[in-house]
């Protein structure tokens, strides 16, 4: 790896149709060009927040590595000019523009790679199937391929994700660039900006007119097919985005790998159960697809690593260090690989006999019909999160929410049950009310009675039958059960003996859902032949795991290039949650920031509040408040924004208010 400084140019303009693209250039160590370049697109301030906030170790380990990274603005965000379009497919067409534009620079060698994490991986997606001839890689990391899946999960709003990401969103936009040029070109992308805020409909609702998968998400999705370059994908178990990338990845007709831990949204060599060299990793592909040779680097080992390597979490999961990295051809899934099957019966969960993964009782006692019920309560989830926004959640107990739900759980297990791949929830229901949002989650119980969150899913009972308009179906009249499949976040655990696996269910999962109007009750049946059915791909140890064949090795970071910022300070992050005893009320709160200061001494600090409330027997009383305050401190001069947002099911308020050193310059209210 190169020690010199790697120079950095962050005064590139990349023209591209009706815009222009403001980019920076890291150019690496030494003069033996020219080189591979890797393209970073983002909303996210490149000359800011998510350089010098977060990526910064990622673009220094790629220059360091011999390549030329280059982070680039997205059309109307950041320096860039022009009309934003979150999550469009018109972000990979521009994009695609740039990187010919790279291709065709005297410093590179014409072949262009991609990396980034969220929107950066997003951006891929688009960019790939725009399909630039000099693209030659991939490398995302966390994210949806479809911006209805992450916005209506199940067919139901997640304001946790959609509603916070376009309040913070819409503060961005009204903060000017934080590099000042020397023609005051930084001035005008500033006030067309606001003015543009201004006269526009704001994107918190642009994303809540569209409730159903209609044309305004068809251009904000990728199909795999649509994908023709090498992709290495990584994801976390605990991400609200894997659900939908892991089939994503597995569907590409294309040399591929993935990498599948137990990460919140941030890169694998920041994680906390286990941590990898995942740059390393990312380098080696981009060496492999990219150029055909790499004589300062150690020989590549991409040959040598599985198609799919993913951690299996042990102790109940959460535990640092506890797990295994193993190894396999592809990710497993129901009816595709060997599918075991626990069932609700009288007794509680009853372990199917091996082959029995559809619920015909074979084996199983208890087989008379069982119903079980309970009033809606809109306050579970606030302990049954796999991710709290930057929090990282430690692994909180959940009896708290399984007390307010419909559960089942097996006896201590006399051997260990292994979890690996996407599982689904086969929930027989019927309700009092015609579209109840059905949640599930499955935990691992303890001996000491300690409950985790293994994974979960929702589905809205109407959206059993589509997402797109006129395919929703209210539940019957009759009262008669339907089966909703509930498919469930992808991951890999193990069920310890003399522990026990407990299924919950409840209509909604606050924060993650915004709760339906009506309240009324939920039906939980299950009979012989036609069972409420926790079915996964899996496997029983007999007796406990000592260890696994197909155990791989994975190298820890690589430090040489620090895996955390240094241009960050006073970062913060709580999670609170309350109930109110008087009226039934509960309180989620998550809030959180830091100051990120750039290397010519300006600094940009930026917090983030975030509260959903909401009475447990009524649901028109939730709501979900976010504040996002932003200050750019350039020494001489403040700018200081601050936006406010409010969704219920009844109504929107947003607000933006920009002040420069005290005076305010911009005021707007919207209500939706």
């Amino acid at each position: 790896m190169r020690e010199a400084e790697v120079r950095r140019h962050p005064e590139l303009l990349v023209p591209v149709e009706g815009a222009t693209v403001a980019a920076t250039r890291y150019e690496p160590p030494g003069d033996d060009g020219p080189h591979p370049a890797v393209l970073v697109a983002t909303p996210y301030r490149k000359d800011d927040w998510i350089t010098f906030g977060s990526w910064h170790p990622s673009i220094e380990y790629f220059a360091r590595s011999g390549y030329e990274v280059v982070v680039a603005d997205l059309v109307g965000t950041g320096a860039s000019t022009g009309e934003p379009t979150p999550f469009a497919r018109t972000d990979g067409e521009r994009m695609a523009t740039v990187v010919e534009w790279l291709a065709d620079r005297p410093w590179t060698t014409g072949n262009v790679g991609m990396f980034g994490l969220s929107y950066g991986a997003w951006t891929q997606y688009a960019t790939a199937a725009a399909a630039p001839d000099a693209l030659g890689a991939i490398v995302p990391v966390s994210v949806a391929p479809s911006g209805y899946a992450s916005s209506y999960t199940g067919g139901v709003l997640n304001p946790l994700k959609r509603t916070v990401w376009a309040t913070e969103f819409q503060a961005r936009q009204a903060l000017p660039p934080s590099r000042r040029d020397g023609d005051g070109r930084w001035a005008r992308v500033w006030h067309d900006r606001l003015d543009r805020l201004a006269a526009e409909r704001p994107w918190l609702f642009r994303f809540l007119d569209h409730d159903l998968a209609d044309g305004f998400w068809a251009d904000r999705a990728v199909a795999p097919e649509e994908i023709g370059v090498p992709t290495l994908a990584a994801c976390g178990t605990r991400d609200v985005h894997t659900a939908s990338m892991v089939p994503f990845v597995e569907a590409l007709d294309v040399e591929k790998r993935l990498l599948v831990g137990p990460w919140r949204h941030r890169m694998p060599e920041q994680g906390r159960e286990t941590a990898v060299d995942f740059r390393r990793q990312a380098v080696d592909w981009f060496d492999r697809h990219l150029r055909a040779e790499a004589p300062d680097r150690e020989p590549r080992s991409d040959s040598a690593r599985p198609p799919v390597a993913y951690w299996t979490e042990r102790e109940g999961g959460w535990t640092v260090g506890a797990g295994t990295w193993r190894g396999r051809d592809r990710w497993p899934t129901v009816g595709t690989d060997p599918t075991r099957s626990f069932l609700l019966t009288g007794d509680g969960l009853e372990l199917a006999a091996a082959g029995d993964a559809a619920g015909d009782d074979d084996g199983v006692e208890g087989a008379s019909p069982v119903v079980r019920e309970r009033e809606y309560d809109h306050t579970v989830g606030m302990e049954s999160l796999e991710r709290v926004g930057s929090v990282t959640n430690p692994g909180v107990d959940t009896s708290a929410d399984d007390a307010r739900s419909i559960t089942a759980e097996s006896t201590p297990l006399a051997d260990a049950v292994e979890f690996t791949g996407t599982g689904v929830v086969t929930a027989r229901v019927s309700a009092t009310t015609p579209a109840p949002v059905v949640g599930v989650r499955v935990v691992d119980v303890a001996p000491d009675g300690t409950a985790r969150l293994v994974t979960s899913g929702r589905l809205a009972a109407d959206h059993r039958t589509g997402h797109s308009p006129g395919e929703p179906e209210p539940l019957p009249d009759s009262g008669e059960p339907v089966a909703l499949e509930v498919p469930l976040t992808p991951t890999s655990h193990v069920f310890e003996p003399d522990h026990r696996v407990r299924l919950a269910v409840a209509a909604g999962h606050l924060p993650r859902v915004l709760p339906r109007r009506e309240q009324g009750r939920l039906r939980l049946h299950s009979a012989p032949g036609e069972r409420t059915a926790l079915r996964f791909p899996g496997s029983v140890h007999e007796g406990g795991v000592s260890g696994f064949e197909d155990a791989v090795g994975m190298a820890p970071p690589d430090e040489r290039v620090p895996v955390r910022t240094p241009y960050t300070s006073g970062e913060t992050g709580r999670w609170e949650t309350a109930r109110t005893h008087t009226d039934g009320g509960a309180r989620f709160e998550v809030g959180g920031g830091k100051t990120v200061t750039r290397p010519d001494g300006t600094s940009l600090t930026w917090t983030r509040e975030v509260e959903a409330s909401v009475l447990a027997d009524d649901p028109g009383t939730a709501s979900v408040r976010t504040r996002v305050e932003a200050e750019l401190d350039h020494g001489h001069e403040t700018v200081a924004v601050r936006t406010d947002s409010r969704v219920s099911r009844d109504a929107t308020h947003l607000e933006t208010r920009v002040r420069v050193d005290g005076t305010t310059v911009f005021d707007e209210r919207w209500r939706r």
